[in-house]
């Protein structure tokens, strides 16, 4: 049940979406299961409730978002285009992304945030420091070089086709009886060469992959 901490919370959200306490507290600790002509409502356990509850708010926030960006493309004008393409109106674009996430517990949503965190390293190391000190170098300007740090290891680690730890990880998904110890196995024989690879000495619980 809905902790007496959580009611006012839960009040004040039912009366701004307009929907009424007792449908929404059911549709969120219960689940509705038909089995012929009977329907039955099925408790949730309390981690299926909390998974529903933040699955629930992640969505609420991605439509929340996109609607303003909507709005914000709608005030511009629209008849201002694009010097560079002349089919292509104007638009504002906003990324809204997690940072770097590193907890005691991580699970494979802080992987994904951070291989995203990754990826959008390497585009501003390529566009803003690698592309544009070519471009001073062969206009001849003076410059001093920067040295900066590329990620690409870390990239080639996790999305190598066939070896890299996005492949390995599939791979022991599909299979009948995979694991995490095989897949742990197979990541640190074929990439054993990549200097982003880091083995840890602590052992996790064994079982499958769900």
């Amino acid at each position: 049940e809905i902790g007496e901490s959580a009611k006012p919370s839960l009040d004040a959200f039912c009366k701004l979406v307009g929907i009424s306490i007792d449908d929404f507290s059911k549709a969120l600790l219960q689940r509705r299961m038909t089995v012929g002509d009977q329907v039955y409502d099925i408790p949730l356990q309390k981690h299926d409730a909390e998974f529903a509850r933040d699955t629930l708010a992640k969505a609420m926030y991605q439509r929340l978002f996109d609607y303003v960006v909507k709005l914000i493309n709608r005030g511009m004008p629209i008849n201002q285009k694009n010097k560079d393409d002349d089919d292509k109106p104007l638009f504002i674009g906003i990324l809204d992304i997690s940072g770097f996430e590193y907890f005691d517990n991580n699970g494979f949503e802080q992987f994904l945030i951070n291989y995203c965190n990754e990826k959008i390293q390497q585009y501003f190391v390529q566009q803003i420091l690698n592309s544009e000190q070519q471009i001073y170098l062969l206009e001849g300007l003076r410059w001093k070089t920067v040295h900066f740090s590329d990620n690409f290891k870390c990239l080639e680690l996790i999305e190598l086709k066939t070896h890299g730890l996005l492949s390995l990880l599939q791979e022991q998904c599909m299979l009948p009886k995979g694991s995490d110890t095989r897949f742990t196995s197979n990541l640190t024989k074929i990439m054993v060469t990549n200097e982003k690879l880091i083995l840890c000495n602590k052992v996790g619980k064994k079982g499958n992959i769900p």
